[in-house]
C-alpha cells in the first residue's frame, strides 16, 4: 500500500526477565522491577511495574493501588479482560470527565493493564496526549499485548564454597 510505512519491531528483555515487542525507534529505560518505553516524539510512554504477590494483597487490591499511578480524577469505567501472549490481563481506560479533553494536546490520557502471572503482579501504564491516544491507542495496545511477565522472582544465588562444603 503506497504511503504506509512498515514499522520494524524488536523484542526487549528486562533485567529481571520480562519481555515486550516494541517499535525499534522507541527509547527503553530499565530499572530492575520497572522499565519504560518512550516514543521518539515523547507523546506516548509505557511503564511496566513488577511486584511479588506475597505482601501485595489480592489482585483486586493490586489493581486499585495501581490506579494511583495515573494522577487526576477519572470517570468510572469497568475493568475488561484483554488477551496477552500467554495470559489474560485486566484493562481499564481512565477517562477524563471533560469530554473536550479527549481531543486535546494538553494533559494526559491513560490505559492501565494489570495481570497476575504466578507469584508476580504486573502493571502496565500507557500514558499519551489525549489526541494521540485517540489516534494511536490501539496501535500501542498491540505491542503492549506482546508483554510476557515473569512468574517468579529469583533472589541472588548463594556464593559457592570453593572447598565444596
Amino acid at each position: 500500500m503506497k504511503g504506509v510505512n512498515k514499522v520494524s519491531m524488536v523484542e526487549f528483555r528486562s533485567h529481571i526477565g520480562n519481555t515486550i515487542v516494541y517499535p525499534c525507534f522507541w527509547a527503553v529505560e530499565d530499572n530492575g522491577n520497572v522499565f519504560g518505553l518512550k516514543s521518539p516524539d515523547g507523546h506516548a510512554v509505557i511503564n511496566v511495574f513488577t511486584f511479588t504477590v506475597a505482601g501485595s494483597g489480592s489482585f483486586e487490591e493490586f489493581r486499585d493501588l495501581m490506579l494511583s499511578l495515573a494522577p487526576g480524577d477519572w470517570e468510572e469505567s469497568p475493568w475488561v479482560d484483554v488477551d496477552f501472549v500467554d495470559t489474560t490481563a485486566s484493562k481499564r481506560h481512565l477517562l477524563s470527565p471533560d469530554e473536550d479533553a479527549a481531543f486535546s494536546w494538553e494533559g494526559s490520557s491513560y490505559r492501565l493493564y494489570a495481570q497476575q502471572n504466578g507469584e508476580c503482579y504486573h502493571a502496565i501504564l500507557l500514558e499519551a496526549r489525549p489526541i494521540v491516544m485517540q489516534l494511536n491507542g490501539d496501535f500501542f495496545e498491540e505491542f503492549i499485548r506482546s508483554f510476557r511477565g515473569i512468574a517468579a522472582v529469583r533472589g541472588p544465588r548463594p556464593a559457592s564454597n570453593a572447598e565444596g562444603e
